[in-house]
């Protein structure tokens, strides 16, 4: 209880209602809910716009698409957990269940009404069937797609897109985690991760990289570079113009010449 407390303090009384609904679905059938917002809105009796922004909102928080089909991580690891004792229980109930006392049998130093016979036990722990064994591991499966959550401050269509490219279509769900890490970083520290994602989407890249730096700051680093050699000039030839060497004799007689040469020298 706790932690549903925790998980959806910030959900209004019509997402919590959603959630509750979507919850029960999953449980009672043992299956992932179907991909389609139509197919939720009739599970939740959601009829009204409100209603039906409330399913649409839990579903892609909690319920997250994970190959065509939506699945709550926790509740999937419940029901894994719980399948071989419910399947003991079908499995003892087929059998008539627990066998019933034998009246007849009341020994001497027996209490009124337990027999002298001891009672054959169910079985504790059946096997599980095919048909139960199949689908527990089928929601295995499911939930281990189902552990990854991508956090909402992540552009979906650019994630998506990325992941929808050759190179990353295949990343399990903890290539997956990585890759959000790293966004976590750099997004900690300042550095334009949905840049970063954005590129890895339209480059189709394996790997998440830095943003290079944008062409303003290139520029201003060049037009930063020139000034320095601009003043290394000045200082070297005298102008304050930064004018070069032979610029700076245009117009001064030949003598001028060799006297700031001779000056240098000397």
């Amino acid at each position: 209880m706790a932690d549903y407390a925790k998980k959806t303090a910030r959900l209004s009384l019509a997402e919590h209602g959603a959630y509750t609904l979507l919850l029960d679905e999953v449980y009672s059938t043992e299956q992932p809910l179907p991909a389609d917002y139509q197919s939720l809105y009739r599970i939740c009796r959601a009829m009204d716009k409100r209603e039906q922004e409330a399913v649409k909102s839990v579903a892609d928080t909690y319920f997250p698409l994970i190959d065509g089909e939506r699945a709550n991580p926790r509740a999937t690891r419940e029901i894994i957990k719980a399948a071989p004792a419910m399947q003991a229980a079908r499995f003892n109930g087929l059998k008539g269940g627990r066998p019933k006392k034998d009246p007849s049998g009341v020994g001497v130093n027996n209490p009124v009404g337990f027999s002298d016979k001891t009672q054959t036990e169910p079985i504790a722990k059946a096997p599980q069937s095919s048909d139960s064994f199949i689908k527990a591991n089928a929601l295995k499966n499911k939930g281990a797609s189902a552990l990854f959550v991508l956090p909402d401050w992540i552009e979906k269509k650019h994630w998506d897109a990325w992941h929808s490219s050759p190179k990353r279509r295949n990343a399990t769900p903890s290539q997956k985690q990585l890759a959000v890490d790293k966004l976590s970083k750099w997004r900690d520290v300042g550095i334009d991760h949905a840049k970063a994602l954005e590129n890895a989407a339209i480059g189709g890249w394996q790997g998440l990289f830095e943003p290079k730096t944008d062409v303003l700051n290139a520029h201003q680093k060049q037009v930063s570079s020139a000034d320095r050699r601009a003043a290394t000039m000045s200082a070297l030839t005298g102008n304050s113009n930064g004018e070069s060497k032979n610029e700076h004799r245009v117009g001064i007689p030949k003598e001028g010449i060799f006297d700031v040469t001779a000056r240098i020298v000397g």
